[in-house]
């Protein structure tokens, strides 16, 4: 899949603009999952290994360039398990955009600057730092190595009433 130079709405201020220029990806679903796509075949496709793998999600969005791979599963409550490898550049003009659009505040974006300059690097084919950090989706949040970043909505789904009406396509 690829997607480029898609706009946003503009009913939010977004502090790295409303265009994405670049998003890509190549994601395979390993496992046999079964229609009708409900919690009856996820259930079912999570019990004998289902999983999906991102071979690689990248996006240029504002000074961001994003390269994240990982494997995504279901835990026993359907929820999203996740384990992903994320390499982004251009951090450190995010941050600054988003200590000027005051989504940070100063003391934090500085302390950001300083904690995520430390751990980057700059690679011999770019002129700008990037830095690797472990992403993982466990228990309802996303984390950075044991930090929150923030709480991920828990997935309510649809229980059937009848094992093949859930999904129709008619709806």
């Amino acid at each position: 899949l690829t997607v480029e130079d898609f706009n946003l709405p503009m009913t939010q201020t977004l502090p790295l603009g409303h265009t994405v220029k670049h998003l890509g990806a190549s994601i395979q679903i390993l496992g046999k999952l079964h229609r009708p796509f409900n919690v009856v075949a996820l259930t079912k496709w999570r019990d004998k290994g289902g999983i999906i793998e991102f071979e690689f999600i990248e996006a240029r969005y504002g000074p961001l360039n994003l390269l994240l791979n990982g494997t995504l599963a279901l835990d026993e409550n359907l929820q999203i398990l996740a384990a992903f490898t994320a390499k982004v550049e251009g951090f450190l003009t995010a941050i600054d955009q988003f200590k000027q659009a005051r989504v940070i505040q100063p003391r934090d974006a500085a302390l950001a600057k300083v904690m995520f300059g430390a751990f980057s690097k700059r690679s011999p084919d770019s002129k700008v730092p990037n830095i690797e950090l472990p992403l993982n989706i466990q228990d309802g949040r996303l984390t950075i190595n044991d930090l929150k970043i923030l709480n991920i909505p828990h997935i309510r789904w649809a229980q059937p009433t009848r094992h093949s009406d859930v999904f129709r396509r008619d709806r």
